[in-house]
């Protein structure tokens, strides 16, 4: 099976040309990409002019700045995968281009391989114009209550519904949530929803501020569970202090959450601590 290129075939200006080319195969530890962008560098542009200072093998595919989606993974590789089920083996709906994995609002979650126990997670977020609509949504107290108005309804506010968010130790319940609700990212809503739970824990999980940053701006999560302790800055800012989690699961997978909405995702890190 072949692709087209745009390869320089000698060391002369101005050769260059769209050629077709053979599709690598993988190997054990190889990933490869189906090419959907590609950017021109200056160096493509010095080979153009044969004006480069670096020795070449020619022919030499030009474009070494791209981004695209997954085609085909290695036998050997390790990492992130599409699926409820831990996988699709090609996810369709999660791409990375430059380091940004971006998710289109369509298809599953996107699960490590890998299960964590107590852990330390970095991952900037953040929101793309598109949203779910215009909705009310409650303005949650700090016992993790919804916050009633004068005649007992419950107070709202209406918000561009955007929603996403990160799985702990493969579990949903433990999710700290990604969303445009007034309470504001970070929360634990499987566990502040929960009528079993004492009153201490509800509150606990509930956001001490709303740091999220505008629309189309990046956020930074700074995500620490040991044992059954959970913490949450957003920001810089500490939202989450202390929770505790009963009954979290003590190991699992960690997760990107599809919940209908795009999201981008970079500079996703996690440190094991135990």
């Amino acid at each position: 099976m072949k692709s087209p290129a745009v390869v320089n075939y000698a060391p002369e200006p101005h050769s260059v040309e769209l050629r077709e080319v053979e599709r690598p195969e993988a190997g054990p530890n190889d990933v490869i990409l189906a090419v959907e962008a590609v950017g021109v560098c200056g160096s493509d542009l010095h080979q153009w002019t044969s004006s480069h200072s670096w020795p070449v093998n020619y022919p030499v595919v030009l474009g070494h700045e791209f981004g695209g989606r997954i085609a085909e993974l290695g036998k050997e590789v390790k990492g992130w995968k599409e699926g409820a089920d831990r996988g699709e083996k090609t996810p369709q709906h999660w791409t990375v281009s430059i380091g940004v994995v971006r998710f289109d609002g369509k298809g599953s979650n996107l699960w490590s391989d890998e299960s964590y126990g107590d852990f330390e997670l970095i991952a900037d977020w953040r929101w793309t114009s598109e949203h779910q609509g215009k909705v009310q949504r409650p303005v949650i107290g700090a016992d993790g209550r919804v916050v009633k108005n004068a005649d007992g309804s419950d107070q709202t506010i209406e918000v561009e519904e955007r929603d996403s968010g990160i799985y702990l130790r493969g579990n949903s319940k433990s999710q700290v949530n990604i969303w445009s609700w007034p309470v504001g990212s970070g929360e634990v809503w499987g566990y502040r929803t929960d009528p079993l739970m004492p009153a201490e824990v509800r509150a606990a999980v509930t956001p001490k501020h709303a740091a999220d940053a505008p629309v189309g701006q990046w956020n930074r999560f700074r995500i620490r569970m040991v044992g059954e302790i959970l913490n949450v800055w957003l920001n810089g800012k500490h939202v989450i202090v202390d929770a505790r989690l009963p009954g979290v699961p003590k190991s699992g997978p960690i997760a990107l959450q599809s919940h209908g909405c795009p999201i981008e995702f970079y500079n996703v890190s996690i440190q094991r601590l135990d």
